[in-house]
């Protein structure tokens, strides 16, 4: 039915009952807010220049489709319903993806807006689809929907994608950009209570932040490095390396776990870096995001399963044979509890006795070890192993000659090489 067809009343169907307050009161005022919301977000909420293009269009293409609709219902056109239902579906959209952006960013300001937004969109379009004043008005027999309203509808959805897919993009950066910034503050409060006093030779002297790296930088009075061996550095090292590391896994106060916690998880390293008595660099130990979310996870394990590190093991034993040392294989690990160690039993690349004897030198064999122990960065069992304060022991052995060769890491001196970078 054309538009000369259809039946010719007059307009005071819209002076009356829920149609009238529809058209007058809740399309007034939704035009209404969303001309004092428009200059409200833009003139009070920092926006990326993309979010700009993507604001305007929405309130665009709202307040066009509000104009669309009250001109079809004043002018009885067949178009009319479909238009404001067109309207109602957008209002949908937008709060829907509202509701996901407050639940993305936690920040709910502004949900009680868009529920209400959401309310209302479904509500009218109930009203719309079941009212008699409505079809008796604009009968369900002339009813169109334009091209018009069906493009305006695809560009408001394009709008509203693009709109989320830039979010996703930019939210990792946003939200580093704003961690950043607490943790720079936070820091700067810590630093302001140092120099603090951790035990009887150990002194915080400052925290910083430099690019993604939190630094700690402790002093040790009871150590000269003029006056010490290297071989004391390094256990020292050693030492604080595990210690750094048990502390990690084990923590179970709430604020020292929600700091780390908003460290690491935010994708900061943290580096605890040591100077004796004299000011002059020790060594530094780094822990990675990736080693904490280990240690916290090893931390649940040892927690349940403290008085069986035999379980452990065992776990560990399941997964073999593993390739080990590069053309090495594992084939084995136990616990000797007369030498207090857990042993890797490790099978060597098939060789001649005579040769092996040659060329796979205690000595050749002990260096080795200590060239490849960045290697083991994400072994477990060596947590455990520090845990319950066990030496390291490597058993290795030919195809064809059981315990060829071993070699003894005592407790507290087997660590992570500090030069390796993390995967």
């Amino acid at each position: 039915m054309s538009q000369s067809q259809i039946p010719k009343k007059n307009r005071q169907e819209l002076m009356r009952g829920w149609l009238s307050f529809y058209l007058f009161v809740a399309l007034g005022v939704g035009l209404l807010s969303c001309l004092i919301l428009f200059y409200k977000n833009w003139t009070t909420i920092e926006m990326m220049q993309w979010q700009k293009v993507d604001y305007v269009l929405i309130f665009a293409i709202n307040v066009w489709m509000i104009v669309i609709v009250w001109r079809a219902f004043w002018n009885k056109s067949p178009h009319a319903v479909s238009a404001a239902r067109t309207l109602h579906i957008a209002m949908l959209i937008d709060s829907l993806c509202g509701i996901y952006l407050c639940i993305a960013y936690n920040s709910f300001v502004n949900i009680s807006n868009t529920i209400a937004q959401l309310f209302g969109a479904s509500v009218w379009l109930v009203y719309l689809s079941r009212s008699k004043q409505v079809k008796s008005y604009i009968p369900t027999e002339i009813r169109i929907w334009r091209l018009k309203e069906k493009l305006l509808l695809a560009l408001f959805i394009v709008v509203e994608a693009t709109n989320l897919m830039y979010v996703h993009r930019h939210r990792a950066e946003s939200d580093l950009i704003n961690k950043s910034a607490v943790i720079e503050r936070q820091l700067e409060q810590y630093d302001q209570q140092c120099p603090i006093q951790i035990d009887s030779v150990t002194v915080l002297n400052k925290t910083f932040l430099v690019d993604s790296l939190i630094v700690y930088s402790y002093r040790i009075t009871s150590v000269s490095l003029r006056g010490t061996e290297r071989g004391e550095i390094d256990w020292l090292y050693g030492k604080q390396y595990q210690s750094l590391r048990r502390y990690l896994a084990m923590m179970e106060d709430p604020e020292a776990i929600q700091l780390f916690d908003s460290y690491f998880y935010s994708g900061y390293s943290v580096t605890y870096q040591y100077v004796d008595r004299d000011w002059q660099f020790l060594f530094r130990v780094d822990i990675y995001p990736s080693d904490y979310r280990k240690l916290r996870a090893l931390g649940d394990v040892y927690r349940a399963k403290a008085d069986s590190l035999q379980w452990v093991i065992d776990m560990r034993d399941d997964e073999l044979p593993l390739p080990y040392f590069s053309d090495c294989q594992l084939i084995k690990v136990w616990h000797d509890m007369i030498s207090n160690s857990i042993v890797y039993d490790i099978e060597l690349p098939d060789m001649e006795l005579e040769d092996a004897k040659k060329a796979l030198t205690q000595e050749y064999m002990d260096q080795f070890v200590r060239d490849r122990l960045y290697e083991l960065r994400n072994d477990y069992l060596f947590d455990f192993a520090d845990l319950y304060e066990k030496n390291i022991r490597f058993l290795f052995h030919l195809p064809t000659q059981p315990d060829f060769i071993s070699v003894k890491l005592p407790y507290g001196t087997y660590q992570a090489d500090t030069t390796a970078t993390e995967p």
